[in-house]
């Protein structure tokens, strides 16, 4: 019973609502070119289960605790479909504990979504979404890049 209410509310919340998501937008935009609607019940599914398998992937991989926590959150909230700016500050606490930082420029550019609700129209600004996922992507990129060369050494 408790299962099937996690599993309800998680599915709601992939299929249901959108807010500062990165890679769901570009799912979203093929969608809209290929079959001319939002895909997000699809998407949504899909999305979930290939979250869900990276944490199984991750969680059997990883061998330092704090460093998986952070790579499963963060493809956590690369996948969700609802990125609010503060579910980012649960990186920055797992975060301390590794060599990562990534999540102190996710933490500031994850305001960009704020801008959302400059008007009484609800409507995202999707270059300054791109502009904070792009900024975070580049830096995960060089941090995994570091950690790798000084691991090499």
């Amino acid at each position: 019973m408790l299962i099937e209410k996690l599993f309800s509310s998680v599915n709601l919340y992939f299929q249901k609502f959108e807010f500062n998501a990165s890679f769901y937008y570009l799912v979203r935009a093929v969608g809209f070119k290929i079959f001319g609607y939002n895909i997000i019940g699809t998407a949504g599914k899909i999305m979930a289960f290939l979250t869900f398998s990276g944490v199984l992937l991750i969680s059997w991989r990883s061998k330092n605790l704090f460093v998986g926590a952070l790579a499963i959150l963060t493809l956590y909230f690369a996948m969700a479909t609802t990125v609010h700016p503060w579910y980012v500050t649960n990186l920055l606490v797992i975060a301390i504990f590794t060599n990562f930082r990534y999540t102190i420029l996710w933490s500031y550019t994850a305001f960009f979504s704020y801008a959302t609700y400059q008007t009484n129209l609800y409507q995202e600004n999707l270059y300054l979404v791109a502009l904070e996922y792009l900024l975070v992507l580049g830096m995960i990129i060089y941090e995994l890049r570091d950690n790798f060369s000084i691991n090499q050494k």
